[in-house]
């Protein structure tokens, strides 16, 4: 499991939530080569089949496995609460050159498949170049895949956050925290996200951003290497309605506060 300490009053008064351009760019190309998500998200891959066929992914989906590391500077944590795409971007072109070096490093030590292995080590020739590129493919897959679509999702992750700011005020933020997903769970030490890491990470007065995702599911991810802001990604409420008309998605996403989540 990872544990997020959360007992420095500076730290849990920083605990914020945001959405994430990127971030939600990143995961809709996952979704492309995982098949599990076919279910959820059927109706926009009937719709963006065509145009994900002209793009050049195989750089991006060598980066960014479903299993093993993903280089977290591809995805920044926002710098604010409705960062914009170009924001983002600008984060990701921002990258120091050695942090992508090192962390495209971890992606090919965990990463499977020899063909995923060999274009990260290309990749690995020359990183300040490797950093451009890719945001170059994100940007085009942000574009061609999510930009059509991104009022949608962005209503979704805005009711999402706006159904936890209502827990908040009504029931505290131990309800909060503790109702964001069943493999998430608080306790008097901090948030406990169960998974295989073993890791403990310190949360500081930075504080921990909380970020909702509709291409996420069913899964959940966690940024946790410094010098990156802790973050914690969750499926967004209501992502069984992601592709159908606005009324039905509020009122699943935005409903009963106290309850549960």
């Amino acid at each position: 499991m990872t544990l997020f300490v959360l007992q420095d009053r500076d730290g849990l008064m920083a605990v914020r939530f945001a959405t994430s351009p990127v971030w939600e760019t990143q995961a809709a190309v996952q979704v492309l080569a995982d098949e599990r998500a076919g279910a959820y998200h059927a109706s926009w891959l009937a719709e963006v089949r065509a145009d994900a066929s002209e793009l050049w992914l195989a750089p991006l989906l060598a980066a960014l496995p479903r299993h093993g590391y993903a280089p977290d500077f591809l995805v920044p944590p926002p710098p604010s609460a409705r960062a914009g795409i170009a924001e983002q971007l600008a984060q990701v072109r921002g990258a120091d050159p050695a942090e992508v070096a090192r962390e495209l490093r971890w992606c090919q030590q965990t990463v499977h498949g020899q063909a995923r292995r060999r274009l990260l080590a290309s990749l690995l020739t020359d990183p300040e170049r490797a950093r451009d590129h890719l945001a170059d493919r994100l940007e085009d897959a942000w574009t061609r895949l999510v930009a059509p679509f991104w009022m949608r999702i962005h209503d979704l992750l805005q009711c999402d956050i706006d159904h936890r700011a209502r827990g908040l005020a009504r029931c505290g933020l131990r309800h909060v925290l503790g109702h964001l997903h069943p493999k998430l769970r608080w306790t008097t030490r901090g948030m406990w996200l169960a998974d295989s890491s073993g890791r403990t990470v310190e949360v500081d007065q930075r504080g921990l951003l909380l970020m909702p995702s509709v291409y996420l599911w069913p899964h959940l991810a966690a940024i946790v290497e410094p010098p990156w802001l802790p973050t914690i990604i969750y499926p967004a409420a209501g992502i069984g309605l992601s592709w159908s008309n606005t009324t039905e998605r509020t009122s699943v996403s935005c409903g009963a506060v106290c309850s549960g989540s």
